[in-house]
């Protein structure tokens, strides 16, 4: 009956997918009344665009009826209106139902602001960012975990108190990809798990998508991480994915990084912990033994003793020294990639930590050194090249004629720091790199995404650590070529 946008780009009929049939199940069972899921699901899973239809649908054949779909963003609320209007345009005028009667589409009188009203029959469908006031029959809520927190509490109150008692049929549905722990979407989803609610909790995870399958090569194995996803699957639903599934899970975490169990989860626990919070896999830290440093020597905790022939990156990220954050070095092992002496110290000034470097430099086979040069870097810097022979510099290719800039130093923006975070992560996920140290493990665990989207350490804790480690990581896997080293000659 109705027509949606396909992925294709094309108009298509709309058809049931997998968990829309599960969706309709649901809806059936109860008479299509009285509707209360709260669902937690994976992306692009048709759940919006289900209920869009099926409250227009119930507006257009049900008189004196105002369903309300509230979005999070105004983007969001003209995305979801051109949904509704579609589907609306493209009705067939005339529909014989089964009982031999003709239904005639009602005439829309208003169809702009993302309302659709039809006076002939006193029913409205609307998208908002909030309620706008009287009886709402149908109310969807789309992507709730995402509705700012200053406004949620009052806006969802406000739009909840315009719908009638389950008793007189109303219907409420709330839809999300999960936002982090605690937040009005979690509370609720906590309190419905447990039966403590009006809503019935319903989970969609990635796996029950049919099309969510990429063929393999014949020659791939999956990594560690994505056995652990095969491992989880079959603990929680009992079910082994096939290797199409498998490496559609691999392929796409690539791509997603650390957003991959917020926009994908496996299981509720695995969208509520991964998304905003925690981004190194809680688990995974745990199984990790922390190794003892086998000495101090001249505040570096040393793990293991140079190795004639091997190649060393020493990176650091300085602070000011004055009891804040740390000045963070270490000493990465460029072949096996794992840290094997680190520098932790919040006293430490930046004119003095730069020969602390040197010291260390010098003592790994004269490694090659790459201060941050941000901030307090700039001073480490200039101390360095007045000591040192090996200095990592920066290449950066601008403009149109290709213009080159050298500079000595990494230098953290939002580009280079997402692109060093993303390789840690992905080492870490895939069991290339674990922490041999105590410091950087600690400081995984309170590594958090923020309400902004920012990857950086829990309120009150440091990530100082981390970074060093992550330009150490970059650093030692880039091509010769796409650096230069600072000689004293």
């Amino acid at each position: 009956m109705y027509r949606i946008r396909s992925e294709k780009r094309g108009l298509i009929q709309f058809k049931f997918n997998e968990i829309q049939v599960k969706l309709f199940k649901y809806l059936k069972v109860r008479n299509f009344r009285k509707l209360r899921p709260m669902i937690l699901k994976a992306r692009k899973e048709g759940v919006t665009t289900f209920f869009a239809l099926f409250y227009l649908d119930d507006t257009m054949f049900t008189p004196n009826t105002t369903s309300v779909l509230i979005a999070h963003t105004q983007k969001d609320v003209i995305k979801l209106f051109k949904i509704v209007k579609l589907a609306y345009r493209n009705c067939p005028d005339v529909i014989e139902l089964g009982d031999g009667r003709k239904w005639r589409k009602p005439k829309a009188d208003y169809d702009n602001v993302n309302e659709l009203t039809f006076g002939s029959i006193n029913s409205t469908i609307y998208i908002a960012l909030a309620g706008r006031g009287g009886t709402v029959n149908n109310l969807h809520i789309s992507e709730a975990s995402k509705i700012p927190e200053n406004v949620v509490d009052e806006r969802m109150a406000a739009i909840m108190e315009s719908v009638p008692n389950i008793d007189f049929g109303s219907n409420i549905s709330i839809e999300t990809t999960a936002n982090g722990m605690g937040g009005w979407f979690h509370d609720m989803w906590t309190l419905a798990e447990v039966g403590d609610s009006e809503f019935d909790p319903l989970f969609f995870s990635w796996l029950q998508k049919e099309s969510n399958r990429l063929t393999p090569p014949k020659n791939w194995k999956p990594s560690e991480l994505t056995k652990g996803k095969r491992n989880k699957a079959k603990k929680h639903f009992g079910v082994t994915l096939r290797r199409d599934q498998l490496f559609w899970w691999e392929q796409r975490k690539k791509r997603m990084r650390h957003l991959m169990d917020q926009e994908h989860p496996t299981t509720p626990g695995d969208a509520f912990l991964s998304s905003a919070i925690q981004i190194f896999d809680g688990e995974m830290l745990k199984d990790i033994k922390s190794s003892p440093h086998i000495c101090i020597r001249k505040g570096w905790k040393i793990f293991e003793e140079p190795k004639k022939g091997r190649r060393y990156i020493v990176t650091g990220d300085p602070s000011e020294g004055v009891h804040g954050d740390n000045s963070a070095g270490i000493v990465l092992d460029a072949f096996t990639l794992k840290e094997v002496a680190i520098y932790y110290d919040n006293k430490t000034p930046p004119k003095e930590f730069a020969q602390k470097l040197v010291y260390i430099a010098t003592r790994y086979n004269m490694a090659m050194i790459a201060p941050e040069r941000n901030n307090h870097g700039h001073t480490v810097i200039e101390e360095l090249k007045r000591t040192y022979d090996n200095i990592f510099v920066e290449i950066n290719t601008t403009g149109k004629k290709n213009k080159k800039t050298k500079r000595l130093g990494w230098h953290t923006n939002k580009r280079t720091r997402d692109l060093i975070l993303d390789k840690l992560v992905e080492y870490f996920d895939d069991g290339t790199y674990e922490p041999v140290s105590a410091i950087i493990k600690n400081e995984m665990f309170n590594f958090i995404t923020n309400g902004s989207g920012k990857r950086e350490a829990r309120s009150g804790k440091h990530d100082d650590a981390i970074m060093a480690l992550a330009i150490a990581l970059q650093i030692a896997t880039m091509p010769k070529r796409s650096f230069e080293v600072y000689s004293l000659d």
